[in-house]
């Protein structure tokens, strides 16, 4: 019996926007002392309990030693020689990781609805199917979805290049992808991020195909 689809409210879509956003961030660069501080300043207003963006064992260290901690675990994780979890499809779906069919898919995607990478020189990504770029996308056309662009058309059309996007594309391999990496980490946020990220992704996949009339644009 299939699930029924979830009420989803355009703050519901922000919201998860917004975990997905930092991801990207956190996927795709190593953590630089600005995000480090914020990360640290959301974590004193978090609720008792709550999985911290800032590792509380870093949090002993001087911030240039955590920041140097942080660098090499990114590098461990991502870059390598040999990395522990490569974020990219065409890898991670058995295929060759230079020219992969899922790295051919997405450009072809992203091609289909006229939309680009904007890659920054420090962004340690090289191919279009590595996950920040795919999640960097999802954003994207959840935002112009939840209210970013004018027009019920255009909002339903970003909608469903969204559910098209996250079915076809991100969820044949990210969510086993970012357990791996939950538990793969040594510290947070690449912890808590993998962990927040996945469970997103998961409830995002019960979400309609088409937009829904009780979202709130």
């Amino acid at each position: 019996m299939m699930k029924p689809a979830l009420a989803v409210s355009a703050e519901h879509v922000r919201v998860y926007t917004a975990v997905l956003q930092l991801a990207v961030r956190v996927l795709c660069r190593e953590i630089d002392a600005q995000l480090y501080r914020q990360m640290q300043d959301s974590d004193r207003r978090m609720d008792p309990g709550d999985a911290p963006l800032s590792d509380p064992v870093l949090a002993l260290r001087t911030e240039t030693e955590a920041l140097e901690e942080l660098a090499v675990e990114f590098c461990r994780l991502f870059v390598g020689p040999r990395p522990v979890c490569p974020p990219y499809a065409s890898e991670q779906l058995g295929e060759i990781k230079a020219g992969g069919r899922a790295a051919h898919d997405i450009e072809a995607f992203m091609s289909r609805h006229a939309l680009r990478a904007a890659l920054h020189a420090q962004d340690a990504i090289l191919d279009k199917d590595h996950l920040a770029v795919e999640l960097a996308v999802l954003a994207h056309l959840l935002q112009m979805a939840a209210g970013a662009v004018t027009g019920e058309q255009a909002r339903a059309e970003a909608w469903a290049a969204a559910h098209d996007l996250l079915h076809r594309h991100i969820l044949p391999w990210a969510c086993d992808y970012l357990g791996r990496l939950e538990n793969a980490a040594r510290y947070a946020p690449y912890t808590t991020v993998a962990h927040l990220a996945r469970k997103v992704l998961e409830e995002a996949a019960d979400w309609p195909a088409s937009a829904p009339s009780y979202v709130a644009f």
